[in-house]
């Protein structure tokens, strides 16, 4: 407590609880406050909703506030609220960050709606929802708690230059059940072709990896009850000690240790353009280590834009399992949490405004914009969304490509424990990884380390 106190106040004196509290005397007794980071893109999806949730419950209305900083800057805005007793009516969240809100007694246990008579769930409705997604709000040591709903979820996914794989015969190692050591055997074959100067395999997220291989392989990574930290064990040493042995032949590089992420790498322009646009020349010297791309990318369903080129065809697969284990996804993407407004009439409103937001017609609509996956398996048979995944591969939209992949892997989602401390190991995780493959510390010395500052 006496921590929280410090970073309450430590937070008080940047101004953030000034910028984002309620204006001076302005009645917000019937106005519901929605913390998020969403663009423009995303925000004409969500006004239109909020309109007609106004239009619908007259005399109440939805202020959208825009926080800086993506998830770290809500978690930053909303703490500080916590501390000031200003917190936001709902907000985006990672359940990562609802551990560290649950000290402060201001999170609803979302139970109290579902199970309401008059405005909550069947069990039919919450059998609609994703079951790796919906059972994220049950996962903070108290499985009668749920304090958060999923909102847009996401996971990871091998994008890859197709005309490298068919011109170098790798087809029958990328298909849908394939293993990492099927990876690394074309790895293996691209470091001895003439694209032997590029990077087979470029990973966005170390922790991401890191966590994965662990849920595939059964190696433990954290627990909701103590002890919380598990990672440090010696299978999850074997495992870096071959991937290290991996990054040493060049199969593969990541985000920290490119200093960018990896899609950067994946799409990069290899030829030459005339004025008028047309493509006159190769300019691609791999043959002579003077250019570099990867093959494969492995980054979030929700990155999809960022994964697309004009210049090669792009596919995109589910990532490799461990060898005579069962797939593994991991779930990420914001949740949505609410706070006690000291009302029960202002909550019950927040409430039908969060579900509002959570109709498989609305999921659908937010899907389609953004590249996050509806939380409601209903949204993927609404005809114009069926369509547009039907048409994806025709029509060469990444995004509805990157979703109709994302949609067949809902039974293979898992979700890391939450609870105070798991967002730091998630962070102290990345760096060991970086540290061990990069050799800047042994691997035994990346994973206590990593050990030892979560718990100090």
């Amino acid at each position: 407590m006496k921590f929280k106190k410090l970073l309450g106040a430590a937070l008080l004196g940047t101004g953030l609880v000034a910028g984002l509290a309620s204006c001076g005397g302005e009645d917000e007794s019937h106005t519901i406050v929605f913390y998020h980071t969403m663009g423009d893109s995303l925000q004409a999806v969500l006004n239109p909703a909020i309109e007609k949730f106004q239009n619908e419950h007259a005399g109440w209305k939805v202020k959208s506030t825009v926080i800086s900083g993506g998830y770290d800057g809500v978690k930053n805005a909303i703490t500080a609220d916590l501390q000031a007793q200003t917190p936001p009516s709902v907000a985006y969240c990672y359940a990562d960050h609802v551990a560290d809100y649950l000290t402060t007694d201001k999170v609803v246990d979302l139970n109290k709606w579902i199970k309401d008579s008059e405005v909550g769930y069947s069990s039919a409705e919450i059998a609609d929802f994703v079951e790796g997604y919906y059972v994220e709000g049950t996962e903070f040591g108290d499985p009668t708690k749920m304090y958060t709903l999923p909102y847009s979820k996401s996971t990871e996914v091998v994008y890859y230059n197709k005309d490298v794989v068919k011109e170098l015969g790798l087809e029958k190692y990328v298909k849908a059940d394939w293993t990492w050591d099927d990876l690394w055997a074309a790895c293996e074959i691209i470091k001895k072709s003439d694209y032997k100067a590029w990077f087979p395999m470029g990973y966005d997220s170390e922790a991401n990896w890191f966590i994965t291989y662990c849920e595939q392989a059964g190696y433990g990574y954290t627990s909701a009850t103590e002890p919380h930290y598990l990672f440090d064990n010696k299978e999850a040493k074997a495992w870096l000690e071959e991937i290290k042995g991996y990054y040493g032949k060049g199969y593969f590089t990541t985000q920290k240790i490119l200093g960018g992420y990896t899609s950067n790498l994946f799409t990069k322009k290899r030829f030459e353009y005339d004025k008028d646009g047309n493509r006159v020349g190769d300019k691609d010297s791999s043959k002579d280590g003077k250019f570099q791309s990867c093959v494969f990318s492995i980054g979030s369903t929700g990155g999809a834009s960022h994964q697309t080129s004009t210049e090669f065809n792009v596919g995109i697969v589910n990532v490799p399992r461990v060898t005579g284990k069962e797939l593994k996804c991991i779930s990420q993407g914001p949740s949505l949490v609410m706070f006690d407004q000291g009302n029960d009439e202002k909550q019950k409103m927040t409430w039908l405004f969060v579900k509002s937001i959570l109709e498989p017609e609305y999921q659908a609509s937010f899907s389609r914009a953004s590249g996050y996956m509806p939380v409601r398996k209903s949204a993927l048979e609404i005809p114009a969304y069926k369509k547009w995944l039907e048409e994806a591969e025709d029509n060469k939209d990444i995004i509805a490509m990157t979703s109709k992949v994302a949609s067949s892997l809902v039974d293979n989602y898992f979700t890391s424990p939450a609870f105070r401390g798991s967002a730091k190991a998630r962070v102290k995780i990345n760096a060991a990884v970086v540290a061990a493959i990069s050799g800047t510390k042994t691997i035994d010395e990346a994973l206590k380390d990593a050990y030892d500052e979560c718990n100090f």
